[in-house]
């Protein structure tokens, strides 16, 4: 909420069986921004190798970014049998089953484990490409959006340490949203945060 408040996009991606987006939390932050600021929460489910992961890799992404979309490239089963066939080869473990000392089946990763925890070069140019095409082509629209939406008005203010610039930094939704959070008892924030 900071970030789009201050006129960012926010691209979050996640494992395609996370139900991080279906938190309350989330929900209520999709239903905020289209209330306060008139912008849509995206989601788009693509697979990561199809950008040369490791694994297959199921994956969504979530957030404000327009070209969130533009990542879905179609896993064929060809391709999904292609990358089985060289995860067999290359003996590749990415999860290990065992049964414990109670005779249970039980499940942890395996030695490749974190492999699929990199990003693949190819998926990391193609967010930096869709991402430079759309700032290339953004003429303010989020942040006008959002001006709009809140009457700020726009103000350039040239970064310092000092911290009275906190109260120039119109955060003025993101505050009322922690107060509501705080009187619903969703938020209970340190007594020394001061709202």
């Amino acid at each position: 909420m900071v970030a789009i408040s201050r006129c960012c996009h926010v691209c979050i991606e996640q494992p395609r069986s996370s139900l991080m987006p279906k938190f309350p939390f989330f929900v209520k932050l999709a239903l905020k921004l289209r209330k306060l600021f008139a912008i849509e929460w995206m989601h788009q489910n693509f697979w990561m190798g199809t950008y040369g992961s490791a694994t297959s890799k199921p994956s969504t992404l979530f957030g404000t970014a327009p070209w969130i979309p533009k990542v879905y490239r179609k896993m064929t089963s060809e391709k999904l049998r292609k990358l089985k066939r060289k995860l067999k080869f290359r003996k590749f473990q990415m999860v290990k089953h065992y049964v414990d000392k109670r005779g249970e089946m039980k499940v942890q990763g395996g030695r490749d484990m974190t492999k699929s925890s990199q990003y693949p070069k190819r998926y990391g140019q193609k967010v930096q490409s869709e991402h430079a095409m759309h700032m290339a082509a953004c003429d303010n629209s989020l942040q006008t959006k959002i001006h709009s939406f809140a009457k700020v008005p726009i103000v350039q203010v040239q970064p310092r340490q000092d911290a009275a610039l906190f109260d120039m930094a119109q955060l003025e939704p993101l505050r009322e949203f922690l107060l509501a959070e705080v009187r619903e008892g969703r938020f209970r924030p340190k007594s020394s945060v001061g709202l």
